[in-house]
């Protein structure tokens, strides 16, 4: 039987040694999931610039008036959320990566961020979620009115976006629905920022995608970036008490300017699909109207 010589096994186990560290680094570059070892807040997105050229919007959904705007563009690959909510969505947070390969996939390594929460302050928290393993966002769910009821991320599947997933949707039960994608416009198919408006809640929202087929992305920046604080919830102002007889004139049809002609300014004012105004009686009473489309349609009449 034939044998080696001592010199060829010695060769042989050199080469081996040489190989398998090589291999090592070769399958850890390999694509991962981005959510595994993922600390939420470890870094920040640098703020978006006033610069949107590179960046095709989606439909603006909510009141696009209202609340302060905030908002994030190319920021990298957005492979989960998180959203804050009660009544309506009040704020949302995004969980992205920096691709280092075109491919447009995960490996460890490479860069992992956070927005941080986008909106306001208050809400209840909803926990993290993320796309599952190989997809990433390409748009969002949710339902509107005047302000955003809830919302969640729509996402694609990385190479073939046709295969999607929906995320859950956290917030209220108002609103019409809808459902955006960036593959029904001319962009690289991949949500890569938002843009929101939030007061009191999330008056509006807007998914932002980066425009062209190949996507680049500013250098990630571990500095928090300056944003505007959000505007506190007004103080309710004191309202004089109406009198019982003042309140007979308003019947369910009257528009919403006629209201405020005839009674003034309500004390207390909440707006969502529809606006719901209250007034205080000078026999004790409240009067309550609710007006959608501009019009009253229900007037509700009762004690304390």
């Amino acid at each position: 039987m034939h044998h080696p010589s001592r010199s060829r096994v010695a060769f042989a186990t050199l080469v081996l040694a040489v190989l398998a560290p090589l291999a090592q680094g070769e399958s850890s570059h390999s694509p991962s999931n981005p959510a595994t070892g993922f600390v939420p807040n470890a870094h920040l997105a640098r703020s978006a610039s006033a610069d949107l050229s590179s960046v095709v919007a989606l439909r603006q959904h909510g009141n696009g008036n209202g609340g302060t705007d905030y908002g994030y563009h190319n920021v990298g690959v957005i492979f989960g959320a998180k959203v804050y909510s009660g009544t309506y969505a009040v704020a949302i947070e995004l969980y992205f990566y920096v691709p280092s390969q075109p491919d447009y996939l995960y490996r460890e390594g490479d860069f992992r961020g956070s927005t941080g929460r986008i909106g306001n302050p208050t809400g209840a928290d909803g926990g993290e979620y993320y796309c599952p393993e190989g997809f990433a966002a390409v748009g969002m769910q949710g339902s509107s009115g005047l302000a955003i009821d809830r919302v969640g991320l729509l996402c694609g599947k990385i190479g073939d976006f046709s295969k999607l997933v929906s995320m859950p949707l956290f917030g209220g039960n108002g609103g019409g629905p809808f459902t955006d994608n960036c593959a029904s416009v001319q962009s690289s198919g991949l949500m890569t920022g938002v843009r929101v408006r939030s007061s009191s809640w999330m008056d509006s929202i807007q998914a932002l995608c980066q425009a062209g087929s190949q996507i680049s992305f500013a250098a990630p920046d571990s500095t928090p970036p300056p944003m505007p604080a959000p505007l506190a919830a007004p103080a309710p102002k004191a309202a004089a008490k109406l009198a019982d007889e003042r309140a007979s004139v308003i019947a369910v049809g009257t528009s919403r300017s006629e209201v405020l002609e005839k009674l003034g300014e309500p004390f207390s004012k909440i707006s969502g699909d529809s606006e719901r105004f209250t007034y205080q009686l000078e026999s004790g009473a409240t009067l309550r109207l609710v007006i959608e489309d501009g019009r009253v349609t229900q007037i509700q009449k009762g004690r304390h």
